[in-house]
């Protein structure tokens, strides 16, 4: 059986997450630096493209998730595959972010780069026994609503939102065989 949401570990996480958190700024508070900007209630499609991101974070980001994107996308015969947005969340005591679900992208994932307190994990309401560690990278269809509960500690992630694309040329086979089956 196929499943949706699938949780991979970082390869080399704890280098990577050094790397990372070196090249890029983080504000304090509960800034979103993406799609949905917190504070003003709008959603920015094209603000937080992966293109625009300079070459080393684009280089630390690529290496934490090529190898969970192949794996996901090996089990749904899936070989292509298009980067879309990708931003940093950063949350303190009390931040929450609200169950939401990703738009503009068919998938979506969340890396935990810090997770002080182990409760503190992004969570989906229909799979409420999925718990991300620090270190791992969850992958999802966009439409899984999910959303990060109010933390007890620093809580730091790496979001974004990507597309699958699968070949169709098994579908367009197996469909002509069931046409021609039935009506021969």
């Amino acid at each position: 059986m196929y499943e949706h949401v699938k949780v991979y570990p970082v390869k080399d996480f704890e280098r990577l997450r050094s790397e990372f958190l070196d090249n890029v700024d983080l504000k304090d508070g509960y800034y979103l630096y993406g799609d949905y900007d917190t504070h003003s209630g709008h959603f920015h499609k094209r603000t937080n493209r992966l293109e625009k991101r300079n070459e080393k974070y684009k280089e630390l980001f690529m290496e934490m998730v090529s190898e969970p994107i192949r794996r996901y996308c090996k089990q749904w015969n899936c070989g292509s595959v298009t980067m879309g947005t990708v931003w940093t969340h950063k949350y303190t005591r009390g931040g929450y972010y609200q169950h939401h679900t990703h738009t503009y992208s068919n998938m979506g994932g969340v890396i935990h780069l810090v997770l002080e307190d182990e409760d503190d994990y992004t969570h989906f309401p229909d799979n409420p026994d999925l718990r991300i560690k620090e270190g791992e990278v969850v992958l999802f269809p966009s439409m899984h609503p999910h959303a990060c509960m109010p933390v007890k500690g620093n809580k730091i992630v790496l979001s974004f939102n990507w597309d699958m694309h699968g070949d169709m040329t098994h579908y367009d086979q197996s469909r002509v065989k069931i046409e021609n089956g039935g009506n021969a």
